[in-house]
Protein backbone atom coordinates (compact mmCIF):
# COMPACT_ATOMS: atom_id res chain seq x y z
CA UNK A 1 0.00 0.00 0.00
CA UNK A 2 1.46 3.63 -1.11
CA UNK A 3 1.43 6.29 1.62
CA UNK A 4 -0.60 9.30 0.19
CA UNK A 5 1.45 11.94 2.14
CA UNK A 6 4.90 11.90 3.42
CA UNK A 7 5.67 14.07 6.91
CA UNK A 8 8.80 15.11 9.02
CA UNK A 9 8.73 16.72 12.40
CA UNK A 10 10.74 19.88 11.68
CA UNK A 11 10.34 21.60 15.17
CA UNK A 12 9.69 20.03 18.51
CA UNK A 13 9.75 21.29 22.11
CA UNK A 14 8.15 18.75 23.89
CA UNK A 15 4.72 19.94 24.02
CA UNK A 16 4.53 21.64 20.92
CA UNK A 17 5.99 20.37 17.71
CA UNK A 18 5.86 21.45 13.84
CA UNK A 19 5.30 19.14 11.54
CA UNK A 20 6.04 19.42 7.50
CA UNK A 21 3.76 17.24 4.96
CA UNK A 22 3.58 16.77 1.19
CA UNK A 23 1.14 14.26 -0.92
CA UNK A 24 3.53 11.47 -1.90
CA UNK A 25 2.45 12.65 -5.92
CA UNK A 26 3.01 16.00 -5.53
CA UNK A 27 6.50 17.12 -3.85
CA UNK A 28 5.86 21.01 -4.35
CA UNK A 29 2.77 20.69 -2.49
CA UNK A 30 4.39 20.77 1.13
CA UNK A 31 2.04 22.01 3.72
CA UNK A 32 2.93 22.72 7.58
CA UNK A 33 0.96 22.26 11.08
CA UNK A 34 1.54 22.94 14.27
CA UNK A 35 0.33 20.45 16.95
CA UNK A 36 0.28 20.16 21.23
CA UNK A 37 0.92 16.86 22.79
CA UNK A 38 -2.39 16.21 24.51
CA UNK A 39 0.55 14.14 27.03
CA UNK A 40 3.76 16.72 27.58
CA UNK A 41 6.82 15.10 26.69
CA UNK A 42 4.96 11.67 24.88
CA UNK A 43 7.07 11.38 21.39
CA UNK A 44 4.39 9.07 19.87
CA UNK A 45 2.24 11.15 16.96
CA UNK A 46 -1.14 10.67 15.91
CA UNK A 47 -3.19 12.06 18.64
CA UNK A 48 -2.32 15.05 19.20
CA UNK A 49 -4.28 18.11 18.39
CA UNK A 50 -3.97 20.29 15.55
CA UNK A 51 -3.94 24.23 16.54
CA UNK A 52 -2.37 25.70 13.74
CA UNK A 53 -1.38 25.34 9.75
CA UNK A 54 0.88 27.12 6.83
CA UNK A 55 -0.62 27.10 3.65
CA UNK A 56 0.14 28.36 0.22
CA UNK A 57 -1.95 30.50 -1.59
CA UNK A 58 -2.94 31.17 -5.10
CA UNK A 59 -0.33 34.04 -5.60
CA UNK A 60 2.20 31.81 -4.22
CA UNK A 61 2.89 33.46 -0.59
CA UNK A 62 2.39 31.57 2.71
CA UNK A 63 -0.35 32.12 5.48
CA UNK A 64 -0.19 31.13 8.87
CA UNK A 65 -3.40 30.35 11.10
CA UNK A 66 -4.09 29.58 14.52
CA UNK A 67 -6.72 27.40 15.54
CA UNK A 68 -9.19 29.02 17.89
CA UNK A 69 -12.65 28.72 19.24
CA UNK A 70 -15.26 29.80 16.50
CA UNK A 71 -15.88 33.48 16.63
CA UNK A 72 -19.20 34.76 15.67
CA UNK A 73 -17.55 38.58 15.16
CA UNK A 74 -14.75 36.89 12.32
CA UNK A 75 -17.44 34.12 11.12
CA UNK A 76 -14.02 32.09 11.38
CA UNK A 77 -12.30 29.35 13.52
CA UNK A 78 -8.85 30.68 12.40
CA UNK A 79 -6.71 33.53 13.53
CA UNK A 80 -4.12 34.84 11.03
CA UNK A 81 -0.94 35.16 12.07
CA UNK A 82 0.21 36.23 9.19
CA UNK A 83 1.12 36.42 5.12
CA UNK A 84 4.76 35.56 4.22
CA UNK A 85 6.96 35.13 0.80
CA UNK A 86 8.53 31.79 2.09
CA UNK A 87 7.21 28.91 3.88
CA UNK A 88 9.72 28.90 6.30
CA UNK A 89 8.85 32.80 7.77
CA UNK A 90 5.47 31.66 7.79
CA UNK A 91 6.09 28.23 10.20
CA UNK A 92 8.99 30.71 12.27
CA UNK A 93 5.62 33.01 13.18
CA UNK A 94 3.50 30.25 13.71
CA UNK A 95 6.30 28.35 16.27
CA UNK A 96 6.79 32.30 18.27
CA UNK A 97 3.16 32.51 18.37
CA UNK A 98 3.32 29.34 20.37
CA UNK A 99 6.04 30.61 22.45
CA UNK A 100 4.36 33.39 23.77
CA UNK A 101 1.76 31.99 25.60
CA UNK A 102 -1.26 32.98 23.25
CA UNK A 103 -2.32 29.12 22.44
CA UNK A 104 -5.55 28.12 24.32
CA UNK A 105 -4.76 24.75 25.93
CA UNK A 106 -7.99 24.03 27.48
CA UNK A 107 -9.42 21.53 25.33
Amino acid sequence: MKKEKVEGVVLDDGLYYAVLEHPVQEPDQTSGFLHVRRWPGCRLLGEDECVGSVLQLPDLSWEARLFVGYDDETNSESLMVGQYDLQLDALVALWQVRRHGTVDLSY
